[in-house]
């Protein structure tokens, strides 16, 4: 089986959804390994250039990112690329499309959800002050309460 494959360079962590890539580079009739796996590929690559700086990779046969771990010069022009799948980027667009409650985050919190790793403490605050001058009628009371200060 001979495809193609885009090689990259990337600079975006591995948890970024949307990587920032750079340095495109297209190589055809690239093969795959024998006995090799579509989400561990290892695939021969004939190329002059050197590709040892690409760190990141796109097979549009399988539709898939790829991170490469390993590139091997096999002998005069040959290059044997271990690689694994980037599941985000794979996968961004459905990730992106999704809609849900967190619940639990790294940095923000949602007090309203119930999280037990999240102490939180409901005490009743009592405040009383004066009005210097009242705009209410002597005659009746008045109690003032004030909600999510």
């Amino acid at each position: 089986m001979s495809f193609s494959v885009n090689l990259y360079q990337n600079e975006s962590p591995i948890e970024k959804i949307g990587k920032t890539l750079s340095n495109s580079h297209t190589i055809s009739d690239v093969v795959l390994k024998r006995d090799t796996s579509i989400l561990r590929p290892v695939l021969l690559i004939n190329s002059a250039q050197d590709i040892y700086t690409y760190n990141y990779m796109y097979i549009s046969e399988f539709g898939r990112y790829y991170f490469i771990d390993d590139i091997r010069s096999v002998n005069n022009n040959m290059w044997e690329i271990s690689a694994h799948v980037d599941v985000l980027e794979t996968y961004k667009s459905q990730i992106l499309s999704n809609t849900a409650v967190v619940k639990r985050q790294a940095a923000l919190y949602n007090t309203y959800l119930n999280d037990p790793e999240w102490k939180t403490y409901a005490y009743e605050t009592i405040a009383a002050y004066k009005f210097r001058t009242t705009p209410f009628n002597k005659a009746l009371k008045y109690i003032l309460t004030v909600a999510g200060a």
